[in-house]
């Protein structure tokens, strides 16, 4: 979605912030991938193959889109970040064994 588009919808929508923030060029500094990649680094985590990874982050921002959107408040970046974060977080981690 071009920024103009992303720009027209912010005004229009109550999740604009995720708009913008999942329509970043793909040369911004740090791109939902990057950061998933960072995210994972962070935590001392391997990152799955390319094409996992693209789905998880696919996933998150679908997640966070449908979180956001629904909300009584619009997201500040803060916020974004932080349910990305976890989405991934949450993602990388070993399922509970039941019974354990």
């Amino acid at each position: 979605m071009p920024i103009e588009i992303a720009e027209t919808l912010a005004n229009e929508s109550p999740a604009y912030a995720i708009t913008a923030w999942i329509s970043r060029p793909i040369d911004a500094p740090e791109t939902p991938v990057r950061r998933a990649l960072n995210i994972f680094a962070d935590n001392d985590l391997v990152a799955p193959a390319d094409d996992h990874l693209e789905l998880i982050v696919r996933f998150a921002l679908e997640a966070q889109q449908f979180f956001f959107s629904v909300a009584t408040y619009e997201p500040d970046e803060v916020r974004l970040v932080d349910f990305f974060t976890q989405f991934i977080l949450f993602c990388a981690s070993p399922a509970p064994m039941p019974g354990a």
